[in-house]
């Protein structure tokens, strides 16, 4: 129900860690009956691992002729594309596996910005859980009551990779906590 609730408030969702497969996708679909359309990643070898879910609400889709998914790693990296005479927009959606090596996150990031879908002409929204900090306030300690981030390598890989995708009139990205 909660899922469902972001559908009725908002135009795009995405999840991420959905931990879910095929099963689950037909019920989902079922439940929110035409009101949104769905778009899943997953890796059939590991639907208990990642998962990713662009979710669209119908109303918002029908300004676009066409739509395009690209599971660029499956359950960890899609993208769709969404095109149609206002313009064309690209919703990426990111799950950075936990324990990957700091190479291994650059590569990831490297992956997004390589993907065919990937155009800074065009409207981008890039979301997911990259399970790194870019900033101390992206974590807080509940424990202690104090903010836990700690920033590093990845977040300065992450704001040059993606520096030319800020919003107008504003410098900063807002995937940081204290810049919301």
């Amino acid at each position: 129900q909660f899922v469902f609730g972001l559908i009725k408030k908002y135009n795009i969702v995405c999840l991420q860690e959905t931990h879910v497969g095929r099963g689950w996708q037909r019920q989902f679909e079922e439940y929110i009956s035409g009101q949104a359309v769905c778009h899943w990643s997953w890796n059939d070898n590991r639907v208990a691992a990642g998962g990713l879910g662009i979710i669209l609400k119908r109303s918002f889709t029908e300004a676009f002729a066409e739509t395009t998914l690209y599971d660029l790693i499956p359950g960890r990296l899609a993208a769709l594309k969404l095109a149609g005479p206002a313009g064309t927009l690209t919703v990426f959606n990111i799950h950075i596996e936990p324990g990957l090596s700091t190479q291994q996150r650059q590569e990831f990031l490297n992956t997004v910005v390589a993907a065919p879908c990937f155009d800074p002409r065009v409207h981008t929204l890039v979301t997911g859980d990259c399970n790194f900090d870019s900033d101390i306030m992206d974590r807080f300690d509940c424990s202690q009551s104090r903010f836990a981030g700690v920033p590093g390598h990845e977040s300065t890989v992450f704001d040059n990779l993606f520096s030319d995708f800020t919003e107008l009139h504003q410098p900063d990205f807002t995937h940081c906590t204290s810049r919301m």
